[in-house]
Protein backbone atom coordinates (compact mmCIF):
# COMPACT_ATOMS: atom_id res chain seq x y z
CA UNK A 1 0.00 0.00 0.00
CA UNK A 2 2.88 2.35 -0.59
CA UNK A 3 0.52 4.75 -2.50
CA UNK A 4 -1.21 5.51 0.48
CA UNK A 5 -1.86 9.25 1.14
CA UNK A 6 -3.96 9.23 3.83
CA UNK A 7 -3.95 9.84 7.56
CA UNK A 8 -3.59 6.82 10.24
CA UNK A 9 -5.83 7.83 13.71
CA UNK A 10 -5.37 6.06 17.02
CA UNK A 11 -8.78 6.95 17.92
CA UNK A 12 -12.33 5.44 17.57
CA UNK A 13 -14.46 6.31 14.02
CA UNK A 14 -16.36 9.61 15.02
CA UNK A 15 -19.28 10.78 14.55
CA UNK A 16 -20.65 13.05 11.93
CA UNK A 17 -21.18 15.59 14.83
CA UNK A 18 -18.48 15.55 16.50
CA UNK A 19 -16.71 15.63 13.14
CA UNK A 20 -18.46 18.92 12.50
CA UNK A 21 -17.99 20.29 15.89
CA UNK A 22 -13.79 19.49 15.42
CA UNK A 23 -14.25 21.40 11.92
CA UNK A 24 -15.84 24.83 13.59
CA UNK A 25 -13.68 24.87 15.91
CA UNK A 26 -10.40 24.66 14.24
CA UNK A 27 -12.07 27.32 12.03
CA UNK A 28 -13.15 30.36 14.81
CA UNK A 29 -9.47 29.47 16.56
CA UNK A 30 -6.87 28.93 13.78
CA UNK A 31 -3.59 30.41 14.32
CA UNK A 32 -4.79 31.31 17.81
CA UNK A 33 -1.67 30.00 20.93
CA UNK A 34 -3.30 31.52 23.87
CA UNK A 35 -6.51 29.80 24.91
CA UNK A 36 -8.78 30.25 27.54
CA UNK A 37 -9.60 27.47 30.12
CA UNK A 38 -13.16 27.38 28.12
CA UNK A 39 -11.59 27.08 24.47
CA UNK A 40 -9.55 24.47 26.26
CA UNK A 41 -12.65 22.39 27.72
CA UNK A 42 -14.31 22.74 24.69
CA UNK A 43 -11.19 20.97 22.93
CA UNK A 44 -10.94 18.13 25.57
CA UNK A 45 -14.65 17.74 25.19
CA UNK A 46 -13.69 16.74 21.35
CA UNK A 47 -10.55 15.32 21.57
CA UNK A 48 -10.95 13.63 25.01
CA UNK A 49 -7.18 12.32 24.53
CA UNK A 50 -6.01 15.92 24.67
CA UNK A 51 -2.35 15.80 26.13
CA UNK A 52 0.34 17.84 27.10
CA UNK A 53 2.19 17.36 23.83
CA UNK A 54 -0.76 18.44 21.64
CA UNK A 55 -1.45 21.40 24.25
CA UNK A 56 2.55 23.05 23.57
CA UNK A 57 2.01 22.52 19.96
CA UNK A 58 -0.73 24.44 20.58
CA UNK A 59 1.11 27.61 22.68
CA UNK A 60 3.75 27.09 20.63
CA UNK A 61 2.75 27.01 16.76
CA UNK A 62 -1.50 27.77 17.11
CA UNK A 63 -4.48 25.82 16.57
CA UNK A 64 -4.21 24.34 13.51
CA UNK A 65 -6.11 25.17 10.40
CA UNK A 66 -8.07 21.98 10.15
CA UNK A 67 -8.98 18.82 12.15
CA UNK A 68 -7.59 15.67 10.70
CA UNK A 69 -10.79 13.63 11.58
CA UNK A 70 -12.17 15.54 8.47
CA UNK A 71 -9.67 14.43 5.67
CA UNK A 72 -11.54 11.88 3.50
CA UNK A 73 -8.03 9.85 3.65
CA UNK A 74 -8.58 9.12 7.42
CA UNK A 75 -8.17 5.90 9.09
CA UNK A 76 -9.77 5.45 12.57
CA UNK A 77 -7.43 2.87 14.20
CA UNK A 78 -9.45 2.44 17.01
CA UNK A 79 -7.19 2.65 20.61
CA UNK A 80 -6.33 -0.93 21.39
CA UNK A 81 -3.50 -0.91 18.20
CA UNK A 82 -2.95 -4.55 19.11
CA UNK A 83 -5.85 -5.54 17.87
CA UNK A 84 -6.09 -7.65 15.04
CA UNK A 85 -7.76 -5.39 12.41
CA UNK A 86 -4.19 -2.92 13.18
CA UNK A 87 -1.75 -5.80 12.84
CA UNK A 88 -3.24 -6.72 9.70
CA UNK A 89 -3.20 -3.06 8.48
CA UNK A 90 -0.03 -2.72 10.07
CA UNK A 91 1.22 -5.17 7.08
CA UNK A 92 -0.57 -3.68 4.71
CA UNK A 93 1.37 -0.85 4.93
CA UNK A 94 4.70 -2.45 5.19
Amino acid sequence: MPEFQGILVKEEVQSNKVITERKKIHQKYFGQKHLTDEVYKLLIDLYPILERTERAMIERYGVSQYSISEHSQTIFLGNNLNGKKERYLKLLLQ
